[in-house]
């Protein structure tokens, strides 16, 4: 037994040795990579040389500071950066910034790099203030030393301005944190904590500019943009008062375009997602959205299960980077799957894609062998299909069939001999807000005058159901011939509609011009959302009122027969549009997509009657829009994947 014991000690200092080896080289090298800036990284070492886990902890920062950096002052991000706040405080993107400032990029901007330009004193604080965050709470047990310095001490996220955001965050929300809850659930805590500054700090969704992270300090009096600055804010928020979180996210989604990110945090148990905009933080929260491929973003550099792949230029660059963590298993259970590939159309990896208009993007990478590449940890559900590189990171060709994981096992999309006629409505799932946004027009009603007071009126039309489609036709029989026609919400939802057509007769092609008179504010005063939209012929902006009931009156100019109506409600128009031409593909394993052939739309669905069985589609809209999604057909039906 001792004997035993012996071998298990030696063992442990051999690993000891080497780790300590290992941070010693990171420590080398990042003090040589300061440069000039050296003598403020050894004086934070000097600083904490007899405080045992504080000099550990200025270890585990420094030895990962050469990859991060932050973008120098300029005139151009200065302004993007006062535009953000005009949105937060206008909730919208004026039209006259819009034309000026969206098309601008900062990526040319110098770097500053943290090594060369970092104090010893932010350093010190930075530290200091998150032990003392750390140890207050008495959730610290259930956080190992090196998880705190994951989820608790860095000084940064991303390549945001260097602040000393942690003493102003810590003193602010420690206090608040400490009126709000006392007891030990760490959840509990977040939860408290993050609905305060939800409802102090609001949030302002706006996609529109290309920015930097822009800071806690920033974020903190604007809280605006998407998904990221409100994780931002956040990892900010809860880190300062000593709750362990992250940011989690997605490379593409599987089943819309682009990525998402949101929070988790950490508790003994596990740990718990949740998504700011939802200003709660809960046991089993969960988005809805297919995922595919789950990263968490880290402060450290995480080893990578293929390696070597730093100076590979066919590597995309987000799966070459060493601060992401692939953390799928968290979500899903972890499993593997061998994929069919042809090996002859594959470079040294094989890569797993999702579609992402208008092609494949690649979400993950594995190695092959005998025509087979091992995929780990993926999400049961989603289409993948196998890729490969050409060669520069960014175009890729499929080596396979699109597959999925069942519960039976890995389902391959391999087109059959046999074909079948199908309807198509969409080109993109139907999403529920999208849903949401048509059926609101229920209710909603036309009705017709010859004297602008409405006393005297007739009924033309009363919207009673969900419309299936966007384009909506309706034959009327009125009395007589009108001149004023008044389009109004029903009383307890806002007027929301894009556009209002009206017709002299049933065959007419031409609609009846028309003068809009009067009618309700737009939401909040948003020049987006006025009632012109309704007749503009974009069928993308629409007219929201500001109060409910809302209406629209229109003139003629004269007494006219109104025999048929169209009207269409806020949409996204994905809806198959009339006029449009389009090209139907099913996707045919390396050989790629395959030309169904192209037909323009002259009703709102297209019948496409050549269409092979067991195959993924892709309908593509080539007069207009971006966004697209494969499907497949069940039982006549269009099935896009969509959980939201």
């Amino acid at each position: 037994m001792l004997h035993f014991n012996i071998k298990i000690y030696f063992y442990l200092m051999i690993l000891l040795s080497i780790y300590s080896c290992c941070r010693e080289k990171d420590l080398k090298y990042s003090l040589n990579a300061a440069g000039k800036n050296r003598i403020e990284l050894e004086k934070v070492l000097e600083h904490y040389k007899d405080s045992g886990p504080k000099y550990d902890a200025a270890c585990f920062l420094i030895k990962n500071m050469p990859g991060y950096y932050s973008y120098a002052k300029s005139s151009g991000l200065d302004s993007l950066r006062k535009i953000q706040s005009v949105i937060f405080h206008k909730k919208h993107f004026p039209r006259d910034l819009q034309d000026k400032w969206s098309k601008f990029s900062y990526k040319s901007t110098p770097k500053v790099y943290d090594c060369h330009v970092i104090k010893a004193e932010y350093l010190i604080e930075n530290i200091d203030l998150a032990f003392a965050a750390w140890q207050k709470r008495p959730w610290r047990h259930s956080l190992s030393f090196d998880e705190f310095c994951e989820w608790i001490l860095p000084y940064r996220i991303g390549d945001e301005p260097l602040e000393n955001w942690r003493k102003v965050f810590y003193q602010k929300y420690s206090a608040v944190l400490d009126s709000l809850y006392k007891g030990n659930d760490m959840m509990v805590a977040a939860d408290s904590l993050i609905r305060f500054v939800k409802r102090e700090s609001g949030y302002v969704y706006s996609d529109e500019l290309s920015l930097p992270h822009l800071g806690a300090l920033f974020l903190q009096k604007n809280c605006v943009g998407y998904c990221r600055e409100s994780c931002d804010l956040s990892v900010y928020v809860l880190r300062s008062v000593g709750i362990p979180v992250a940011t989690d996210f997605i490379i593409s989604a599987p089943e819309a375009q682009g990525g998402h990110s949101w929070n988790v945090i950490k508790d003994g148990t596990g740990i718990i997602p949740f998504e700011y905009d939802e200003g709660k933080v809960t046991q089993g929260y969960d988005d809805k959205r297919l995922k595919g491929k789950i990263y968490r973003q880290c402060f450290g550099k995480q080893k990578k299960d293929i390696t070597g792949i730093m100076d590979k230029p066919e590597v995309p660059a987000v799966l070459k980077s060493p601060y992401i963590k692939d953390v799928t298993g968290e979500y899903f259970g972890e499993n593997s799957v061998e994929v069919e590939i042809d090996e002859t159309e594959c470079g040294q990896y094989a890569y797993l894609g999702v579609f992402s208009f208008p092609g494949w993007k690649a979400i993950d990478m594995a190695l092959h062998q005998n025509g087979k590449a091992n995929m780990k940890n993926i999400e049961p559900g989603v289409i993948y299909v196998p890729l490969a590189s050409n060669h520069n990171g960014s175009l890729f060709h499929t080596i396979g069939f699109p597959f999925w994981l069942t519960d039976k096992g890995l389902k391959y999309f391999q087109p059959e001999k046999e074909v079948e006629t199908v309807e198509l409505f969409r080109k993109y799932p139907l999403r529920k807000w999208t849903r949401f946004h048509i059926s609101e027009i229920i209710g909603s009603h036309l009705d017709v005058s010859n004297s602008l007071d409405f006393r005297q009126s007739e009924l033309l039309y009363m919207v009673a159901d969900t419309p299936r489609v966007n384009y909506n036709q309706v034959i009327c029989h009125p009395q007589k011939k009108y001149r004023y026609v008044r389009y109004q919400a029903a009383a307890d939802k806002p007027a929301r509609i894009a556009e209002l057509m009206l017709f002299r007769s049933e065959e007419d092609t031409v609609n009846l011009p028309f003068k809009i008179i009067n009618g309700s504010e737009p939401c909040k005063g948003n020049e987006k959302e006025v009632k012109e939209n309704i007749c503009d012929g974009n069928y993308l902006t629409y007219f929201l009122s500001d109060e409910k009931g809302g209406y629209v009156t229109l003139d003629l100019g004269k007494d006219e027969w109104i025999k048929k109506i169209v009207y269409v409600p806020r949409n996204d128009e994905n809806f198959i549009s009339m006029g449009h031409e389009y090209e139907l593909f099913y996707q045919n394993g390396p050989d790629g997509w395959v030309s169904l052939g192209r037909k323009t739309a002259t009703e709102p669905r297209l019948v496409y009657n050549n269409v092979p069985k067991n195959a993924l589609l892709w309908l593509h809209n080539l007069s207009a829009g971006k966004e697209e999604q494969v499907f497949y057909m069940q039982n006549g039906q269009q099935i896009f994947l969509n959980k939201w």
